[in-house]
């Protein structure tokens, strides 16, 4: 008799927004399911009013199309909360996993899953305005009630999020995140000439990119930025939609010829500003797994960053940790790095090594095992609760 395969299904739709970390995982995440295609048919959720050109599915995969979106927060409660659930019953799914916090929170015939990236909702490094953030909090809290597991993506978010959530400290599994496997191969020669181009610079630069978020710390960055001119001047290339109060920043520090603002950087163009920079600094205040360092690791650059969160966790021994979080510490870690050829050489041998640990396939198998270990407990579950 052939194996049956269970049905996974995933909420593509966070795939389809703006760059932002969730957005990041789910991509990584999607791109990642063949390697438990053995196991696995895949069913995806996408909004049907955005692209999935950018995407990469794995072969064989079903689609729900829906026009109701995840900007407006009460429709998307409500399909959510009501039609969701009955569609994938409908749909026969035997685990649906949910790529952030937005899942029923009531209970379903099927397994459960949700992916808590990180606890900053929680803290005083979060930035969303009171209304969004309690909306945030209830629906994590209540999801953690009803999920039968919840995925999170160190053991520093793990440890965080358990003083927040009323569960089974059993329930709240830690799976790194994956890196896409492209950067752990070098830029096609053409690809990088062009971003160089676009850049139109050819000295050693510094890069920084993962948002522009309070607790990103960038206004941090720039000010070591203004005390490193003194001593070793050397460009710093951000990437990203900068806001405009990070230009007027720019501005008023008197740093536009140290600081240039690359804009919105495809993958593509992040593997080839990563290649070429001479380091890549990671300021943040809070991270529940701080995926551009481990980017920049796969792609062979040396990584300053801050100790704070997971980022010791995830960097090891293989990037240069500044604490405290000052200018003047942030400065000289980058002065170190700037002028220490053999520190740099150790520091991108060692990433690369280390990246080995965030291969995206591996996370794929591991969300597959506990997938399966899910399946086994609902069943032996449905079977104990059956009268004889």
């Amino acid at each position: 008799m052939p194996f049956k395969k269970y049905k996974l299904a995933i909420d593509a739709r966070p795939a389809q927004g703006r760059a932002s970390g969730v957005v990041t995982y789910t991509r990584n995440l999607i791109r990642s399911l063949s390697a438990i295609a053995d196991a696995f048919d895949f069913l995806f959720i996408v909004d049907d009013t955005k692209s999935l050109d950018d995407l990469f599915f794995p072969p064989g995969a079903t689609f729900f199309k829906t026009p109701v979106g995840r900007r407006n927060f009460l429709r998307a409660d409500l399909w959510t909360q009501w039609t969701l659930p009955r569609l994938l019953e409908r749909l026969d799914v035997d685990v649906f996993h949910q790529p952030d916090y937005l899942i029923p929170c009531r209970p379903v015939p099927f397994v459960l899953l949700a992916s808590y990236l990180d606890a900053i909702v929680f803290s005083k490094e979060d930035s969303r305005l009171l209304l969004s953030k309690k909306r945030v909090q209830w629906l994590m809290k209540c999801g953690a009630e009803n999920a039968d597991a919840i995925v999170t993506i160190s053991a520093y978010s793990r440890s965080r999020l358990l003083e927040h959530l009323s569960m089974d400290p059993a329930r709240l599994v830690s799976i790194w995140c994956g890196v896409a496997e492209e950067f752990f191969s070098p830029p096609d020669e053409k690809e990088t000439s062009a971003c160089l181009e676009k850049l139109d610079m050819t000295d050693p630069f510094i890069l920084y990119y993962g948002g522009f978020s309070r607790r990103k710390n960038v206004p941090l960055l720039l000010e070591a930025m203004k005390n490193l001119a003194t001593k070793h001047p050397c460009r710093l290339v951000i990437a990203g939609e900068a806001p405009s109060e990070i230009r007027f920043r720019i501005k008023q520090m008197g740093l536009q010829n140290n600081v240039s603002l690359f804009g919105y950087a495809t993958e593509t163009e992040l593997r080839a500003l990563l290649k070429q920079c001479r380091l890549f600094v990671f300021p943040s205040a809070m991270e529940g797994f701080g995926l551009p360092v481990a980017e920049a690791m796969a792609s062979g650059a040396p990584v300053v960053c801050s100790a704070n969160g997971s980022l010791p966790e995830i960097a090891g021994d293989a990037a240069l940790l500044f604490k405290p979080s000052t200018p003047e510490c942030l400065a000289a870690a980058l002065y170190q790095g700037l002028t220490d050829n053999r520190l740099c050489a150790q520091l991108a041998e060692k990433g690369k090594q280390r990246a080995g640990l965030f291969d995206g396939s591996r996370a794929a198998r591991d969300l597959g095992d506990l997938y399966l270990s899910l399946l086994d407990r609902k069943k032996a579950g449905a079977r104990k609760a059956t009268p004889f």
